[in-house]
Order: C-alpha cells, then structure tokens, then sequence
C-alpha cells in the first residue's frame, strides 16, 4: 500500500503562497493476512484481462438485493461514525439516556478475526502526484522488497509473478499512466508485474465531513446534533 504525505516546513497555514515550503513525501507499507487461503505468489496467469470481453449489462447493473446490501452498508456506516464522534449527543434522543443501537448489516462474508502483519517500508522522498517520480517509487518498492531488475534470476521471476500494489484513486490512476510510460522502456525497467488495486480509504473521512457540515454546526441552529 502506498499514498502521498504532504507536510508545510516553516508556515503555519495551508495557503496558497506557502505553497514553495510544501515538501512532498511517499509512504508504503505491506499488509498481509496470515490467514489467507493462498500460499503462494499471484502468477501472470491469476489475473486474465481477456474476461473483461465477457462482462454483460447484467453483470454491472445493480439488483435489488445489491441495492438493499448497499442501502444498509451505507447506514451503518453513518450511524458508525456519528456514534464514535457524536455519541453523548445522540444519547438524549432516548427516553433512559443510553446510546442509540448500532446500526448493524449482515456481511455478505464473514473476514476472520484476526491480527494483520503490517509491515512499513522506508519513506520515499518523492510526489506521487508527478508520474515522473512516480515511478522511481515503484522501483524502489520493488527494490525493497528484494527483486534487483538487474539480476537475471530476479527479472525472470518478475516476468511469472503479479504483486498486488494498492492506493486510493489518485495513486491508483498516477500508477497506471506510470505503468504505461515504462511499457516502451527497457525490459528492466518495466512495471508489468504490479497489478493495482484502489481501496475506499477517505471514505469515513468523507462521511464524517459531510455530518459536519449539514448537521453538527452551533447547539443554537435547530436540528443541529451538538
């Protein structure tokens, strides 16, 4: 997993004259279920793009069942978040005083409990905003991980095997207009063997702004929850 850390040195507010002294940072780390049912590296041949010629209509277009799953997915979270940063608040809207109940929603499967290994890995100075630093990040993610594109055992293990590469959006998108840049690059320099996933990751951050802003304000505006 990887995303961008942006710090302001020297000024204390996020202006846009203090734009110069914003110094742009890359910070990745590894995730890994020690629960999971694979036990062995992703191959070029675990992941086939041809499939995508067979999706139909049917397979993108919502069902009602989708529809309700997504409905009482989309309220739990809601109802998570403004109990975990408004929760004495909402308490006076019972009779005896107690919290509101969760909202609950049956998961479609059911994760393990269980303790994932994350492992950091070394902050890279680089924007990920920039395509051209970019990819010395995944180069240097490979590198990390052990795999020299110099070495020749190295590269023709690269050239079997898929490892799973995971941001937000922007990251994710950024990566692959990086990936595309280095398909006309020396074989070394080829990026074919990351295979990109986009994760949710501001979506409770989202959530909880939007509470904010329509429904927290002053405990003088009606219908406010402070």
């Amino acid at each position: 997993m990887f995303d961008n850390l942006n710090v302001y040195a020297g000024v204390k507010y996020q202006q846009l004259h203090n734009q110069p002294k914003m110094l742009n940072y890359t910070v990745v780390y590894l995730a890994c279920n020690p629960e999971t049912q694979l036990r062995r590296r992703l191959i070029r041949s675990d992941v086939d793009i041809s499939k995508i010629q067979q999706i139909v209509s049917d397979d993108i277009i919502p069902t009602p069942q989708m529809k309700q799953i997504w409905t009482q997915a989309a309220h739990a979270s809601f109802n998570q978040t403004m109990l975990r940063y408004c929760g004495p608040a909402m308490s006076k809207y019972r009779k005896d005083g107690l919290p509101l109940d969760p909202w609950r929603v049956d998961p479609i499967y059911q994760v393990p409990v269980q303790n994932s290994k994350v492992i950091p890995l070394p902050v890279f100075q680089k924007n990920e905003a920039r395509v051209s630093e970019l990819k010395d990040v995944l180069h240097g993610i490979t590198k990390t991980l052990g795999y020299d594109t110099t070495n020749r055992d190295d590269f023709k293990m690269l050239e079997e095997i898929k490892i799973l590469f995971g941001g937000d959006e922007l990251s994710v998108r950024n990566a692959r207009i990086a990936m595309a840049h280095q398909m006309e690059a020396l074989p070394q320099a080829s990026l074919q063997y990351i295979e990109l996933v986009a994760g949710l990751f501001h979506f409770q951050l989202q959530v909880l702004m939007m509470l904010i802003q329509n429904h927290y304000r002053s405990p003088q505006d009606p219908n406010s929850i402070s």
